[in-house]
């Protein structure tokens, strides 16, 4: 069913110095407490007679995040398969019946019976490149193998053809070459690649669309490239050529390809199809992104209007487009460069994997997976291992097992296992002493930041666990790499009653693990008796009411998903987006003592290095900082993170709104709006002197359709009012 492309996120992202050292030791203290910026001065610190701020880190820490949590895949390894030689494609007929390789140096191999690749056939007289097989159901009984390939006489063309191999041996004779379809300029990239045999017994074609822009044909239903095709070549023997199927979508329109199933790809690189499902998943490498896509018959995966899920058209308005979402997208970013193949992971060895879609990176290796019953509507995968050998296409046999293919050595993916258990509750993490109290075990630090993200106006706790041993990486931008088996932990609480500090409950606490290969989301919702916290599988919400100033005020509270964290933590040069050097250049109060929260890390051993002497970010709620220091913090705790470059936001998005970037550079001060609107009134970014003509402090203070931030508040935020009187404050653009 064709969904409205608004589902895409595109309209509601469209917004979007004194240096000092830490070389000076310094006092601390309380993880409920206050800090305040130091500002650059030492004058800012504190009496530190009450002792040393932290304990030395032990040996042993109690707080653990081991093992699989319900609701995710498990993490995946490699092992070596088949042979070194470059593999291409891999098709094993129905049934456990016979296995070909297709390989780079245009020959194909035929597994004998104890898995020993044999030469099957010879391609290097005919091809210039081999791209894909495909076997059909009747493999066994006819000896069909079909091969695309690139031909090695000009004019340069995209050939599939058939090939009949003799059913003992497996061996293909080239001289039973049937042509199926000839593809005039389909070579090279972007000419697509998908050969694949349905459960209906068609054969379905990937094609690529060549061109950008005003040049693209995918949306033309006159041509073939930026299509899926649908063939029936069973008629191949009795006529000499292909049928087009009377139920494909097109037959008998005037004009149109009656070969077309699916429109509005770029690069259709590999289709797959789960038993017993009609519609295949197809990979198709965008411009910037890669996207798989649950095709049906008559789809538009809408290129060259949209690449992944970002609108491309002029303003972003995509919003009158019937465009079939992606089931899953990422940007080329971070060294990823485009889905090489994708499967579904049908194997009863590894149940834990049953039903996913697997996928890997050509470039970076990662091997993600995305649960095909999740109903998130989000980022929903989950990178699940790294191999050193990236593939350029995927496979899986007859049995279940998946294969890497194309790499310096051709991989099984595998699952290892993994005794620990998740803690399912927060009191079986071993992180506090005193839940209730949030009393962190030794090893638990306690830290907080300079500029914050609202969340409603949650009191906020925050930690962060090293393993024994390990150290935090630190670039000379502030940015931290933390070692794997780091956690940090976030805990949300209200004042029910803002007059009443013991109205004040918990309701949420959020932890990160980092893993070998990325980041993992977990959140707990805490009881209402406050006694203990429970994990949770998925989004969930409730409503809230607070007490300010004598009226209560109702909002939804919001558990966000896996899926909704990666939004925000998916991206960019930091996964964790408060612990940076500016952020943490502050006073904290450790309860018996106040101190540099930074000298106290150094001093007990948590940094690999000097920390660079960088500017702390201002606190937005600091009267005594200059007021645009204060609306930069205030606009990067709470929009910097998606608006920058690398972001969430569309790539074109020129929008920088990071504390480090000079005003001038921004994009927003007497600076249109590059996409579409219907929620504010103003087009400009920013409006010298006028914030309500201005669009960001518009989105910034409403709540609803256009809100930003779009995601996790329900309440305007009273701080935000600094960058109200910011933008008043100014008399002209820098």
């Amino acid at each position: 069913m064709f969904r409205a492309s608004t589902r895409r996120f595109v309209g509601s992202f469209a917004l979007l110095f004194a240096c000092r050292s830490h070389d000076d030791a310094a006092a601390q203290g309380s993880e409920t407490g206050t800090s305040t910026s130091t500002g650059g001065s030492e004058s800012g610190l504190a009496d530190t007679t009450g002792g040393e701020p932290l304990p030395p880190r032990p040996d042993v820490i109690a707080c653990r995040f081991d093992g699989l949590a319900p609701g995710l895949l498990p993490p995946v390894a490699f092992e070596p398969a088949l042979d070194d030689a470059a593999i291409v494609d891999l098709a094993q007929a129905p049934d456990g019946g016979r296995t070909y390789v297709a390989r780079v140096d245009l020959s194909l191999d035929v597994l004998d019976a104890a898995g020993v690749p044999q030469p099957a056939l010879d391609l290097t007289a005919r091809a210039s490149r081999v791209v894909a097989i495909a076997l059909p159901a009747d493999h066994a009984d006819s000896g069909d193998v079909y091969v695309r390939f690139e031909s090695k006489n000009l004019p340069e063309r995209g050939v599939i053809s058939r090939f009949r191999a003799d059913l003992d041996t497996g061996v293909i004779d080239p001289l039973s070459e049937h042509v199926v379809l000839e593809l005039a300029g389909s070579v090279g990239d972007r000419s697509g690649g998908a050969l694949v045999f349905g459960p209906d017994d068609m054969l379905y074609i990937g094609v690529g669309d060549p061109g950008d822009d005003i040049d693209a044909v995918a949306q033309d239903l006159g041509d073939r490239r930026g299509k899926l095709l649908r063939l029936d070549v069973r008629t191949l023997d009795a006529t000499g050529t292909y049928a087009i199927p009377p139920d494909n979508p097109h037959v008998g329109e005037g004009g149109h390809a009656g070969e077309v199933w699916a429109r509005g790809l770029r690069d259709p690189w590999r289709c797959v199809f789960d038993p017993g499902d009609p519609k295949p998943y197809c990979v198709d490498v965008g411009a910037e992104q890669s996207e798989i896509d649950h095709i049906d018959s008559a789809s538009n995966l809408g290129w060259p209007w949209f690449d992944g899920g970002t609108c491309l058209l002029p303003g972003g308005d995509c919003g009158e487009l019937s465009t079939l979402p992606p089931s899953a997208s990422y940007r080329s970013v971070d060294g990823d460069c485009g889905i090489a193949g994708v499967v579904v992971a049908r194997d009863a060895e590894f149940p834990d994997l049953d039903g996913a879609l697997i996928y890997a990176d050509r470039c970076s290796g990662r091997v993600r997976g995305l649960d095909t019953d999740s109903q998130e509507v989000l980022i929903q995968d989950e990178i699940l291992g790294v191999t050193a050998s990236p593939p350029s296409a995927i496979a899986r046999d007859d049995a279940g097992r998946i294969y890497l293919l194309g790499g310096e050595a051709t991989e099984r993916v595998i699952v290892p296992a993994d005794p620990a258990v998740f803690p399912t509750t927060l009191s079986d993490s071993g992180c506090f002493d005193d839940l209730r109290a949030l009393t962190p075990t030794v090893g638990v630090v306690p830290y907080d930041i300079n500029a914050p993200l609202w969340t409603d106006g949650a009191v906020k706790q925050r930690y962060v666990v090293l393993p024994p041993g390990q150290q935090i990486e630190v670039d000379d931008q502030g940015f931290f790499g933390f070692p794997i088996g780091t956690l940090l932990i976030k805990n949300f609480a209200f004042d029910f009653d803002a007059t009443d500090p013991a109205t004040r409950r918990s309701v949420e606490t959020r932890v990160m693990v980092r893993r070998e290969f990325g980041w993992q989301f977990h959140s707990y919702r805490w009881n209402d008796d406050g006694s203990d916290a429970t994990l949770l599988d998925g989004a969930a919400t409730t409503m809230l009411s607070v007490v300010t100033d004598g009226v209560a005020n109702e909002f939804e509270y919001a558990w966000p998903s896996r899926a909704s964290c990666k939004v925000c933590h998916g991206l960019g040069a930091s996964n964790a987006l408060g612990p940076r050097i500016d952020q943490l250049d502050r006073i904290h109060d450790y309860g018996h003592v106040q101190a540099d929260q930074l000298a106290a890390w150094r001093d007990i051993g948590m940094f690999e290095a000097a920390v660079p002497e960088l500017t702390p970010i201002a606190s937005p709620d600091d009267a005594e900082a200059p007021l645009e220091q204060r609306a930069r913090a205030y606009l990067h705790g709470n929009c910097g993170h998606c608006h920058r470059p690398g972001g969430w936001t569309p790539a074109a998005l020129t929008m920088d709104l990071r504390y480090t970037t000079p005003l001038a550079d921004t994009h927003t001060c007497n600076v249109m709006t590059q996409y579409y609107n219907a929620w504010v009134d103003s087009v400009v970014r920013i409006v010298p002197g006028d914030p309500e003509g201005s669009v960001i402090w518009q989105r910034l203070h409403r709540r609803g359709l256009g809100q930003m931030p779009p995601l996790a508040t329900a309440v305007p935020d009273p701080h935000a009012q600094v960058v109200h009187d910011w933008i008043a404050s100014l008399a002209a653009c820098p």
